[in-house]
């Protein structure tokens, strides 16, 4: 499995959690910090961030296909 694909399933998994958090995340106007707290462990948020900067730098379908699972 490569980076995108570990990065989409990573997605898959915390999506439930998301989802769980939805009337919380309309009732606050903002994500919960849980959700937010884990896309960053699973290193989502470094998707198209350029390598030279700390990030994966990968493509806009990567980060189509996590927005996607969300």
């Amino acid at each position: 499995m490569n980076l995108s694909e570990t990065l989409i399933a990573r997605a898959r998994e915390i999506a439930p959690m998301a989802g769980e958090a939805a009337q919380e995340t309309d009732r606050n106007r903002k994500l919960s910090d849980t959700v937010i707290d884990a896309a960053c462990d699973a290193g989502l948020m470094q998707i198209m961030v350029p390598k030279k900067w700390g990030g994966h730098e990968l493509s806009y379908s990567t980060m189509a296909g996590v927005v996607y699972e969300f």
